[in-house]
């Protein structure tokens, strides 16, 4: 998938997705016939299970709620970009950065030119990273780690502009 194609993505989820939904997407799963349900998985934080008698995102019961809410979130978008009968979709242990299904669902939650702004922001005053990472994961409302990693995958060339 080039970067076009999940632009065209992208607009169409925002313009279909209510950002009250993003923030409650436990609801967008019900209105998909989605069941959420929360187990103890230590391995895996989020599953999906697609097939022809049920639709089903499980969570790691022990994640805060806010990484709760990401995972579900990356699961549904999984579940519209690739719905397939019988697949089972598992993200284990870390969240794969580098997926279609990650970078939509981070610019959904963190659109770029926001992210930017914000981020370039707090580098001009002196921020410390640490806190940087802290805020944008308030601000956005989606994990540090999440944060972190959007900060690290920055093109360079972005970087070079915001810190200059």
């Amino acid at each position: 998938m080039n970067n076009n194609e999940i632009s065209t993505i992208i607009n169409l989820c925002s313009s279909y997705l209510d950002k009250s939904i993003l923030k409650n997407p436990k609801d967008f799963a019900n209105l998909l016939g989605i069941t959420i349900k929360e187990e103890d998985s230590p391995l895996i934080n989020s599953s999906l299970i697609v097939n022809d008698k049920e639709k089903i995102i499980t969570i790691n019961k022990d994640l805060k709620e806010i990484i709760k809410n990401y995972y579900i979130i990356l699961e549904l978008v999984e579940y519209l970009l690739h719905y397939n009968v019988n697949s089972i979709i598992d993200i284990k242990c870390n969240i794969e950065y580098d997926t279609n299904t990650s970078r939509i669902t981070n610019e959904l939650l963190m659109p770029y030119d926001k992210f930017i702004l914000i981020y370039k922001e707090l580098v001009d005053n002196n921020y410390p990273e640490n806190e940087i990472i802290s805020i944008l994961s308030n601000v956005f409302e989606v994990p540090r780690e999440v944060i972190s990693n959007r900060i690290c995958n920055l093109n360079n060339d972005v970087k070079k502009k915001v810190l200059n």
